[in-house]
């Protein structure tokens, strides 16, 4: 029954991961964007994940994530509209960002933020992480395997009588066993 509990919750939150949340880069409609800097204070700070969904048209005052050159950028939309382009800037910055973004180099809108959500996504990156996860993988299935054979073993050490000995047989015996 707890078997069968834990598969629905999984299931229920890999479907909604998959319709909600899903990268783009897996068919999605959402990105992440890593906050790095102060160019966003006191919105975001450095290390905060935000989760971005891509739309057909963007509104003045929205934060959007958009690529210049080999840069992505997490900056507010202050002015511009979605056929001329769009003027964005830093709320902490004291003048715009001098380049129009068209919304082919938007990425998304901001739905919601992680407070310190990117040290999750620095982590991931790193190949120690990657190493602890696959030694705690292997030793939940070691543990796992040798619980199941001590179980197994269990099951099978049941002494078994022989009824047809006749010592057993009748009460009356003079032998005993040891």
């Amino acid at each position: 029954m707890a078997k069968t509990i834990r598969f629905v919750i999984f299931v229920v939150l890999f479907g909604a991961w998959l319709v909600f949340l899903r990268p783009m880069a897996l068919g999605g409609d959402t990105t992440y964007a890593y906050v790095k800097g102060a160019s966003m204070e006191p919105t975001f700070h450095t290390s905060d994940l935000v989760v971005l969904h891509q739309k057909d048209s963007y509104e003045v005052g929205e934060v959007v994530a958009f690529q210049v050159g080999d840069l992505r950028i997490i900056h507010r939309l202050v002015a511009g509209n979605n056929v001329d382009g769009w003027t964005t800037q830093g709320d902490n910055n004291s003048v715009t960002d001098g380049v129009v973004v068209s919304n082919s180099d938007i990425y998304g809108a901001q739905s919601y933020m992680i407070p310190r959500g990117g040290v999750l996504v620095t982590a991931s990156r790193s190949p120690y992480v990657w190493y602890a996860l696959v030694a705690m993988f292997l030793l939940a299935a070691y543990r796992n395997s040798v619980r199941s054979r001590r179980v197994s073993q269990r099951k099978h050490d049941v002494d078994v009588i022989d009824l047809r000995d006749s010592s057993l047989a009748s009460p009356d015996s003079e032998s005993t066993r040891v």
